[in-house]
């Protein structure tokens, strides 16, 4: 039985032929490792953007809420600032009344913002998509407080 044994190298020609069939062989391997790499992102990319306006959609129902109530809002703290002055004037105050509003009892979702954020995922969106975002989440975190 013949067993294949390595040649030795003759000369520079053959050993850069050999460096080189390696070289290019390493740099195919990284090149498909990138462009999985790419295609992996853009479809997590992808998912995360269409989960993120999803949750921010829902969110805006909370604030369609709060615009509608604030004129009822507005009167039940006038009726409330008129309360209070009587009293302090020394007048019999007047009953409230049953309050003519409910207040927005509305979920408001920030999950899938803190889902992104933990799997790097908001890294690979584009700088001005992400500020956009970045700017979104923060005014709502502060509402929410």
């Amino acid at each position: 039985m013949e067993v294949h044994k390595p040649k030795p190298i003759h000369g520079w020609r053959e050993f850069a032929k050999e460096v080189g069939i390696i070289v290019l062989g390493v740099l195919i391997a990284l090149g498909a490792e990138q462009t999985v790499e790419m295609l992996h992102w853009q479809s997590a990319v992808a998912a995360g953007r269409e989960a993120l306006y999803r949750e921010i959609a829902f969110d805006d129902g909370y604030f369609r809420d709060r615009v509608s109530l604030a004129p009822c809002m507005d009167r039940r703290i006038a009726a409330v600032t008129n309360l209070l002055d009587a009293a302090a004037a020394g007048r019999q105050p007047n009953g409230l009344g049953p309050p003519s509003f409910i207040g927005p009892g509305r979920l408001t979702l920030q999950a899938q913002w803190n889902a992104e954020q933990a799997s790097q995922t908001l890294t690979h969106f584009p700088r001005a998509e992400r500020a956009k975002l970045g700017v979104w989440y923060d005014q709502f975190q502060s509402m929410r407080v």
